[in-house]
């Protein structure tokens, strides 16, 4: 009798537990607004297509396919929606849309799952405009031309000869100089000295930890049980992919620390934003600067390498321009950059 009685409420169980997530299924498919909007039809019930283009690094192959079959406006998933129409993308990102940033960017920290935020991850419009203006007066032209254009320089020329030396034996990877120079550049900006890449020929463990947190917080959003159990893990293998965070959050101090140090030398950019801070509400915590910094150094290097590697290209794919500027720089004593009004 115990054993039936037993059955009998495993098969209940079961039974609420398919009727609630059918419900669930139905609602989330075919009660909500998103309704009338084309795609495939599993979008309607499950994310779990899109999931796997994510992880796959597939992701923007995936919903560029998913645009050509059905359109501008596709459904990807229960609550999401792709849009490729440059109307609704004005819309959709202009000041006071109401349209915000999903909780997905706070998994983005390089301070880990969590932890304080960078402006990147910021998703309150009013704390992200506070953080800008924070940050804003550093990054003006005419203060990074005062205060860091020597540095810019020292390291171009640094770059440069690097290349030169390449070349002498018949090829040079220009990607990987103009990578290790926006890097060595945003680095002596947010830490307040170069990690020297340039010099060695080789990226610094940092940026193998930047990188690999990247790949982390993704873990964290995407798989979040696997997250939680490789966090776990006795291993060393599973550990510096798990923790790498905590390599970020140590070099992230001598962001904090060298932003208030008195000698330029060692001083960073972050200095302006503390004393901008100051002036307000004093609310730009030591977290913050970690946070930042490391946002900062994603944001500086391998979009400023891939750009400089690009116009590189343009440049020795036309002859007659690549002719006139050696002409135009060759016949200058001193290269002046005008400020743009």
């Amino acid at each position: 009798m115990a054993q039936f009685s037993y059955s009998n409420i495993a098969a209940i169980y079961l039974a609420v537990t398919f009727v609630y997530i059918s419900y669930k299924l139905v609602h989330r498919a075919f009660f909500t607004p998103l309704r009338g909007i084309p795609g495939p039809w599993h979008a309607a019930f499950v994310n779990w297509r899109l999931k796997i283009a994510v992880l796959s690094g597939s992701r923007a192959d995936y919903i560029h396919a998913l645009h050509q079959k059905y359109g501008p406006i596709v459904r990807i998933t229960p609550n999401e929606v792709a849009v490729n129409d440059p109307a609704s993308f004005k819309d959709i990102h202009k000041i006071g849309s109401g349209f915000t940033k999903t909780p997905w960017y706070e998994y983005l920290s390089t301070s880990g799952p969590g932890k304080s935020p960078g402006v990147f991850q910021v998703t309150n419009p009013k704390d992200h405009a506070a953080r800008r203006k924070f940050l804003a007066k550093g990054f003006s032209q005419r203060h990074l031309r005062e205060q860091w254009e020597n540095v810019v320089r020292e390291r171009v020329n640094m770059a440069v000869a690097r290349i030169k030396a390449d070349a002498t034996s018949g090829t040079a990877d220009i990607l990987k100089w103009w990578t290790y120079l926006a890097t060595d550049v945003s680095a002596h900006l947010m830490f307040g000295e170069s990690f020297h890449m340039l010099e060695s020929g080789a990226r610094v463990p940092y940026i193998v930890a930047l990188e690999t947190a990247s790949i982390c917080s993704a873990i964290s959003w995407e798989l979040p049980l696997v997250y939680w159990i490789g966090r776990r893990l006795p291993f060393a293998a599973t550990r510096d992919i798990f923790y790498a965070n905590e390599v970020l959050l140590d070099q992230g101090r001598l962001a904090v620390k060298n932003s208030k140090a008195q000698d330029f030398g060692t001083s960073n950019i972050f200095a302006t934003a503390i004393s901008e801070s100051e002036k307000g509400d004093g609310t730009l915590t030591d977290e913050d600067i970690q946070a930042e910094a490391g946002n900062l150094i994603v944001a500086g290097s391998d979009t400023t390498g891939i750009t400089l590697t690009y116009l590189t290209w343009c440049v020795l794919k036309q002859p007659a321009l690549q002719k006139a500027l050696e002409e135009e720089v060759s016949a200058a004593d001193t290269i002046q950059v005008r400020e743009k009004k």
